[in-house]
């Protein structure tokens, strides 16, 4: 990773280099995040540009600080890893919803009493497998 950047500005038709510091809190802004902005950063002029970048400066030092926190945890949880784990869970919800849609039934049940009641019977197989990812 970079430290330094550069801008060349053009002044009396010479070509000036100018050096200055980057933050290395600053690579931890998320790939959305810069595409996000490059897709909707206000373009009708370079005062514009730059006025809509200050704008935005508060929400990106934000989650640079955030991100760049959370990666001194012991379980780094970094946005690739949530998303991951987002998709799994709903994975194993939908998992479990055909199980119940395809193996649940109702049927007739004799109560202690006597009597005769609806209740959901599932049998013993995808009961178990419906456990064990409930538990995951």
């Amino acid at each position: 990773m970079r430290n330094t950047g550069n801008v060349e500005v053009h002044k009396d038709n010479e070509v000036i280099t100018v050096y200055f510091p980057i933050h290395p809190v600053s690579h931890f802004l998320t790939k959305s995040t810069i595409e996000r902005f490059n897709l909707t950063v206000n373009r009708e002029s370079n005062t514009h540009k730059i006025l809509d970048l200050i704008s935005r400066c508060p929400q990106f030092i934000d989650e640079m600080e955030h991100l760049e926190l959370r990666s001194h945890d012991f379980i780094n949880i970094t946005p690739e890893r949530l998303g991951f784990l987002r998709d799994f869970s709903t994975l194993i919800a939908v998992m479990i919803s055909f199980i119940c849609i395809f193996f649940y039934k109702y049927d007739y049940v004799n109560q202690p009493d006597g009597s005769r009641d609806l209740a959901p019977v599932i049998n013993e197989g995808p009961q178990i497998i419906m456990n064990n990812l409930g538990y995951l």
